[in-house]
């Protein structure tokens, strides 16, 4: 039985935020978002101390190529 992992990094620019909290709501919003509507893992990758930008990771598993490519293209679509 095969296995597949697809992974995903995204940088995000956001030139409005002037505190961490705004990072931080920006952030929270799309990692709790990918979660619950894709069934990803999540993680803020950094750059820690930032306020204007962050690098997000996605991980999903699966069984089949198709589904994994599925699952991100959705999740690209997601974060346009």
């Amino acid at each position: 039985m095969a296995f597949w992992i697809g992974i995903c990094e995204c940088r995000i620019r956001m030139p409005w935020s002037v505190s961490l909290k705004d990072r931080r709501q920006v952030v929270r919003s799309l990692t709790d978002g990918a979660r619950v509507r894709f069934n990803l893992s999540t993680s803020d990758l950094g750059p820690d101390g930032s306020l204007k930008e962050a690098v997000l990771g996605f991980a999903a598993s699966g069984s089949s190529v198709s589904e994994m490519e599925e699952r991100l293209n959705f999740l690209e679509k997601y974060l346009e």
